[in-house]
């Protein structure tokens, strides 16, 4: 027998069994649960990871919200300013002239009001026409085109011997009546207070009897408009005012600044 052959047999020969209690307690730790370590780092990496991303969520948000805020503020201003001068333009065309500062000379058709008409109001003494000039007429038309509706005569020159302002709005007459020299024409009181959006188209001297404003217009030719005191046609439904303020020269309209507080 050769020495490798021996020493296998010394090695088995002293190879013991372990006893049945050996045995029980190896399957025990065999069987044991094993917890793995996990490092309380990991917890607050992750917990950092997230505070941050709320962090920034909100950060978000909150931009958002502002911009967004901005955006509106910026809306409304913009809207209140075209709103703002929507409002202007239109006081400009819808403006109407109080009536109560008027007195009324004559009318016609659903203007006739026999109990407050006044012809001497249009006499040559008149004190509501003064002879030196600066005075105001006023023709309301209820029938005739929105531009033509309510007109404001301004007199600017004297007026010579021998004018008759009746006469010269029932007859339409271009003898020291010019315009934009001896007279200008608005479409309500506060234009012509102001001085502006004077008409700038006149004609006059018809033959057959056509009154004011012939085809006066604010820019250009308009016909049909006109009254007369002898044809049967021409405009059915008017009337002509003189203004109280003609007396004394005190005006008691508002001023073109105060356009805001204005009753439309």
């Amino acid at each position: 027998m050769t020495a490798h052959h021996n020493d296998t047999m010394v090695f088995k020969c002293c190879m013991i069994p372990p006893t049945r209690e050996k045995r029980e307690e190896l399957d025990e730790v065999a069987s044991a649960d094993v917890k793995p370590v996990v490092s309380t780092n990991t917890f607050n990496d992750k917990g950092e990871t997230k505070h941050r991303k709320n962090v920034i969520i909100a950060i978000v948000l909150i931009l958002i919200l502002v911009l967004a805020a901005g955006l509106g503020i910026g809306l409304s201003q913009n809207n209140d300013n075209e709103s703002s001068d929507l409002e202007l333009d239109a006081l400009d065309e819808q403006y109407h002239t109080p009536i109560d500062e008027w007195l009324q000379v004559y009318g016609e058709g659903t203007q006739a009001d026999p109990a407050n008409t006044h012809l001497e109001y249009f006499a040559d003494d008149s004190p509501y026409l003064p002879r030196s000039g600066e005075f105001y007429i006023r023709r309301l038309c209820v029938d005739c085109r929105d531009t033509h509706k309510d007109i404001i005569y301004k007199r600017l020159t004297p007026l010579p011997d021998g004018f008759s302002i009746f006469n010269y709005f029932f007859v339409w007459a271009s003898e020291n009546n010019e315009l934009n020299e001896d007279f200008e024409l608005y479409g309500n009181m506060l234009d012509a207070l102001a001085e502006r959006n004077k008409w700038t188209f006149c004609n006059y001297d018809d033959n057959n009897s056509v009154g004011f404003p012939r085809d006066c217009g604010p820019d250009r030719k308009v016909g049909g408009q006109w009254i007369s005191s002898s044809r049967g046609d021409g405009r059915q439904n008017y009337g002509f005012y003189v203004y109280s303020g003609n007396v004394d020269q005190e005006s008691t309209f508002p001023t073109p600044s105060d356009e805001d507080s204005l009753d439309r």
